[in-house]
């Protein structure tokens, strides 16, 4: 029994470190409650471990993981009465040919970029932003985000077509480059 139980930890090890940064990353973009996502995510895989002798075997790990980790943490969030936020970050790349100047150029026209689509997301709804994250920063199909969300295919859809376009229209009021 000693070997089954080092072989159990060593695949908890990789299912852990496998998936604890996107479910962490997820639980950010849904609430920017850094304490609470760490707790949740703690309070699942402690779960996950203690109850690994009654857990049924699961098909798709990825689904079921995500779907646990959204249960607790939305059910934690009701509990408290907290509010959303999206948090997004903008990544960098520049040029070494670029001149100094066209480099500051650059830098304050991707903050002005960042800001207005920090803004733009912000004026979704929940709901939005949450199947955005999930299609565009997990690279879920609609299929999974369906299982994660509990939510119909078409609504999954639905969700992803409304927030493009509301995004498209705030943006290009601001005249920001839309590039999807």
């Amino acid at each position: 029994m000693v070997g089954v139980e080092k072989w159990e930890q060593a695949g908890f090890a990789h299912l852990f470190l496998r998936h604890h940064d996107p479910l962490y990353q997820y639980g950010l973009a849904v609430c920017s409650q850094k304490p609470l996502v760490e707790d949740c995510l703690q309070e699942l895989f402690y779960q996950l471990w203690d109850d690994r002798e009654r857990l049924s075997q699961v098909k798709k790990v990825k689904g079921y993981l995500w779907i646990c980790f959204r249960r607790r943490l939305m059910n934690r969030l009701k509990g408290k009465n907290r509010s959303f936020q999206q948090s997004t970050s903008a990544s960098e790349g520049i040029r070494q040919e670029q001149s100094i100047e066209e480099v500051i150029i650059s830098r304050e026209q991707q903050t002005i970029n960042h800001e207005a689509l920090t803004q733009a997301v912000g004026m979704l709804s929940v709901r939005e932003r949450e199947v955005l994250y999930l299609k565009f920063y997990e690279g879920m199909s609609y299929s999974e985000i369906e299982q994660v969300l509990g939510i119909s295919y078409q609504t999954a859809r639905n969700y992803i077509h409304r927030a493009i376009s509301r995004l498209r229209e705030v943006l290009e009021d601001e005249d920001i480059p839309i590039v999807l």
